[in-house]
């Protein structure tokens, strides 16, 4: 979903009108739905087996699927935006071209509630305020917007540190990799539940929740989206996501 999110800001809308502007069923969008996302990728002109492939697809009540992946709404951040301070500002520079909120890609780490710390830079990840206003819910771009100002003091003020032992755990699960012998065969949900069970029966670790959310205001970027659409360039990296 950040996908046709940043394709929205860069047409310089947000997600919901477009959705509107191109027919395109919101909630098509939000659940990943294929034949939505085939719409999206025609409107982009970017390889539709790419976005599919790194597209969270809900599979039914509270489950979503990633690259075959089953994970509950219990595992997931669905109505706040986690993201990497320093990725978001290596997105920015490596895209000089596009509006900053345009140029953060989701990374599918991102979605995992259990994750507080990024796995490339070591930094907590930065918790963006949820915004009341429900039809800003599962606009990515928007909600990048809310951190574009404080991404660098963020990224340069925050103390680094390892993964815990439940993050290396999840982060394994969602590529696939065998990481316990014992909680493999169980779905991700139960087996984050048993090591948090287990955890807790010892001392209390550092803290490992994400950044604390600032106040930042955002500008709401003017116009609508055209009939011509800017084409943008998903990532087929698994650490990037159209889900989110």
């Amino acid at each position: 979903m950040s996908f046709a999110s940043r394709l929205a800001a860069r047409n310089g809308t947000n997600l919901r009108s477009f959705c509107i502007d191109h027919f395109l069923p919101f909630q098509g969008v939000v659940d990943g739905d294929e034949e939505t996302l085939r719409r999206v990728a025609a409107l982009a002109r970017v390889d539709t087996e790419a976005l599919w492939n790194t597209a969270l697809v809900k599979a039914g009540q509270l489950r979503w699927t990633y690259r075959g992946i089953e994970l509950h709404r219990t595992v997931l951040r669905r109505e706040r935006i986690a993201l990497c301070p320093a990725c978001s500002l290596a997105d920015i520079e490596a895209n000089p071209g596009l509006r900053p909120n345009a140029a953060i890609h989701g990374r599918a780490a991102w979605l995992l509630d259990p994750l507080h710390t990024c796995p490339l830079h070591g930094i907590p990840l930065f918790l963006v305020p949820k915004d009341p206003t429900s039809r800003r819910t599962h606009d990515f771009a928007h909600h990048a917007s809310v951190a574009v100002p404080s991404l660098a003091h963020l990224a340069a003020s925050s103390v680094p540190r390892d993964l815990g032992s439940l993050e290396i755990y999840a982060l394994s699960r969602l590529a696939g990799t065998a990481a316990s012998p014992l909680l493999d065969p169980m779905p991700l949900a139960a087996a984050v539940s048993q090591r948090r069970t287990a955890a807790a029966s010892k001392p209390s670790p550092p803290d490992r929740t994400p950044s604390a959310a600032c106040s930042t205001s955002w500008s709401k970027p003017k116009g609508r989206a055209s009939a011509t659409t800017v084409p943008a360039q998903p990532s087929a990296d698994c650490s990037r996501s159209s889900a989110q």
